[in-house]
């Protein structure tokens, strides 16, 4: 083989010949932060490793020196090759164990992917593969005749063979950078909360430029001070202050005042601290401030600025998820968390012994009437702040407009501020008020199905809030039994109902010395499937959802009727129909009567209409007006049960009522119980002095007829004297000579 040329020629701008630094001890000092271009020689002739050494083993070319790497055979290159990844040139012979060789090695090499490092062929005998040929199929950087390379033309090629390979590496740099970008702001925007988006951000941004050291995300709003901002993010040395401000940083923490300058300035600056600011609607800033020892090249910076383009869309839309977020799991007006964020929450706890108690504030809607929504409003967040105030801080939740609700643990302290909450007192808009409340309790042990365990919950506060009575109930099994009950006789009873399966019973209303017969009270009555369904079951449901006027104007359409049919024999009587406390309260209760008994042709003198003293205390105000009118179109007015509700005696007082009727439980034992016969006593006393009629029911014995007749009590009502019957059976019970009186 040929030798090259080995006189220096010239020295181009390309191309500077350095000396060895020389330590204390004679040898070369290293080079550790100046990058060296590795260049893989593969020739099998040793001279020709000696002048390549000789001619570029001190050369800098494109600013950097070079490391040579030697082989003598193409299996010698492979293996060199694959040791070294970052091998910018190949200087092959053609010609060494074969004749092709070096063609072999280079087809290797394209053929092995590595298509960015550059290759230059030298033979020793031009001429034996066609230059363009070659270069063509090979993609060979330059092929020369070893005649031909001089050391200017070596360096001339070696230059343009480097400027090529760092174009190469440019431009796939450029393409990594840009599908990092792409991937890792594909990953970032699946992050839906600011904290780990913030996180992921710096990780990124490190891993796109190559740093290792601290950094944090800072986040400012227009408005505050930038020493306010507030530590959303944290790597190394600055990740334990997460959450907290950037004044709260010690002075001699790393990047603390160049990220104040950046947050001031919106600055971009890669030299010393890495920061990178983002502005983001209405009025946020995001401050990346990063620590690194070196500059970063045009390269990364420009490739940092196309991520934070890319990135302050990702804040913007992070901001946007979090508003969102606030609207689907914020209560706004009480400022608390909200039902939906209490089912989230809830598959956080483990399924241990904790409960959810869902609390109802009786008081609120009185609140809200007599004060307004700000009042009641503010009552609910004391009522939360209460109970939030608690060791471990619990959650408080808005789960309804009069309900809050939390997580409890048995034993804790909120379990213990539960029990005794009516206890406490709240200042709201300067006022100390008290509340009442209802509690409704269930075990989180169906985990996953937070809809099931608010569900049971409700279900228990619905039977603490029975009546108005603040109570505390835990969810059973039984319940769950009893609410599939209660639906399916709700159903049962609205269908029978519409199809005429619930019917009306007299019972007479007799004088109770002579038993004759002054009236009837219509009773409603139900068999399902043939057998009776109690009326303390069925009324009282009916009244809950809204079928009690059905049942009130059932009772007067049959009343109605007997009435006509015993008027046309001559026999005069009234009758005595139940009206429920919900449809007392009823705007349109004067208006339907009119109707109904228009529709009925029933004289209101022959009607009676029976509530019970709880009907008083809901609404007065409304049931003495009705009660009045009801008065006026003439119809009678009786209480019944008297003596076993709440209602004041001034109520009894100013009330426009004809009859009170004395409940059964004071008749039972009135032979022998004094309380009895003391509480029917008063009672037949203040309504001679109202000039009111007094009725007993559910007298049974003679003892008891002839206890109350002695008493002065002149009606009454019982088995004693009839049971409940049909139109049929008391039409023709009138007309005995028993049922008549006479």
């Amino acid at each position: 083989m040929q030798p090259l040329n080995t006189q220096p020629e010239i020295a181009g701008d390309e191309v500077a010949i350095i000396e060895d630094d020389i330590g204390a001890n004679g040898a070369p000092s290293a080079r550790p932060d100046r990058a060296r271009w590795k260049i893989l020689v593969v020739d099998d002739d040793e001279e020709v490793h000696a002048v390549t050494r000789f001619v570029l083993g001190k050369a800098e070319l494109l600013g950097r020196p070079l490391d040579l790497i030697e082989a003598k055979s193409s299996r010698d290159a492979q293996t060199e090759l694959l040791h070294h990844s970052d091998i910018a040139v190949i200087l092959l012979d053609v010609v060494m164990e074969e004749h092709d060789s070096g063609l072999k090695f280079a087809r290797w090499v394209r053929e092995a992917g590595l298509e960015d490092v550059r290759i230059i062929l030298r033979t020793g005998q031009p001429g034996y593969a066609p230059e363009l040929d070659v270069i063509r199929d090979y993609d060979i950087n330059d092929y020369r005749a070893k005649s031909e390379l001089t050391q200017t033309r070596l360096i001339t090629s070696m230059t343009a063979a480097l400027r090529s390979y760092q174009q190469i590496e440019t431009i796939e740099r450029s393409r990594r950078g840009l599908e990092m970008i792409i991937s890792s702001c594909s990953q970032l925007f699946q992050k839906r909360e600011l904290a780990s988006f913030s996180h992921g951000v710096l990780l990124q941004i490190a891993s796109l430029c190559g740093i290792d050291g601290d950094g944090m995300i800072c986040a400012a709003t227009e408005n505050a001070a930038p020493a306010d901002s507030s530590v959303i993010s944290g790597v190394g040395a600055l990740a334990p202050f997460i959450g907290s401000h950037l004044r709260d940083l010690p002075d001699e923490a790393n990047l603390k005042t160049a990220t104040l300058e950046a947050i001031r300035r919106n600055m971009f600056s890669t030299d010393g601290p890495l920061l990178l600011s983002v502005d983001t609607p209405p009025d946020r800033r995001f401050v990346a401030s990063l620590d690194h020892s070196l500059p970063l090249d045009a390269m990364d910076s420009a490739l940092l600025r196309v991520f934070a383009a890319n990135i302050a869309v990702g804040f913007e839309n992070v901001g946007l998820i979090e508003r969102l977020d606030r609207l689907a799991y914020w209560d706004e007006t009480a400022d608390l968390p909200n039902r939906h964020r209490l089912l989230k929450d809830i598959g956080d706890h483990d399924a241990d012994d904790r409960y959810v108690a869902l609390v109802r504030v009786l008081t609120y809607s009185d609140t809200l009437s007599a004060f307004g929504q700000a009042m009641a409003t503010g009552l609910l967040r004391e009522i939360a702040g209460c109970l939030r105030e608690l060791p471990g801080q619990p959650e408080v939740y808005r789960y309804a407009e009069d309900v809050l609700g939390l997580v409890v643990k048995p034993g804790s302290a909120a379990e213990a501020r539960l029990a005794d909450l009516e206890s406490c007192q709240f200042q709201v808009v300067g006022q100390v008020m008290r509340a009442r409340f209802a509690i409704g309790c269930a075990p989180l042990a169906y985990q996953g199905d937070a809809a099931l365990i608010c569900e049971q919950a409700f279900a228990a506060l619905s039977l603490a809030g029975v009546n108005g009575r603040g109570d505390l109930v835990h969810f059973d099994a039984q319940m769950v039994k009893d609410a599939r009950n209660r639906i399916e006789l709700i159903a049962a009873l609205r269908s029978a109902l519409e199809d005429g399966q619930v019917d009306i019973a007299f019972q007479p209303l007799v004088d109770i010395a002579s038993g004759a017969c002054k009236g009837f009270e219509a009773l409603a009555r139900w068999n399902r499937n043939g057998a009776p369904v109690s009326p303390a079951e069925f009324i009282p449901l009916a009244e809950q959802v809204g079928l009690s006027l059905k049942i009130f104007e059932l009772g007067v359409r049959r009343s109605a009727h007997l009435l006509a049919r015993l008027n046309a024999k001559g026999c005069a009587a009234y009758a005595s129909v139940n009206l429920a406390a919900c449809d007392l309260e009823r705007e349109d209760l004067l208006p339907f009567m009119m109707n109904l008994l228009g529709r009925t042709q029933l004289p209101p003198s022959s009607l009676q209409i029976e509530i019970t003293e709880q009907s008083l205390i809901r609404d007065f105000t409304v049931s003495e007006r009705n009660l009045r009118g009801l008065k006026n179109l003439g119809c009678r007015i009786a209480i019944d049960d008297f003596g076993t509700g709440y209602s004041s005696l001034s109520y009894i007082g100013r009330l426009p009522v004809d009859v009170l009727k004395i409940d059964r439980q004071f008749v039972t034992d009135i032979a022998t119980n004094d309380s009895s016969q003391a509480i029917v006593s008063l009672t037949i006393a203040l309504a001679q002095r109202l000039k009111l009629d007094v009725l007993a029911e559910g007298i049974e014995t003679e003892q008891q007829r002839s206890v109350l007749a002695g008493m002065g009590l002149r009606h009454a009502q019982g088995y004693l004297f009839a049971k409940p019957m049909t139109v049929a059976q008391a039409e023709a019970w009138q007309g005995s000579p028993g049922g008549a009186g006479r």
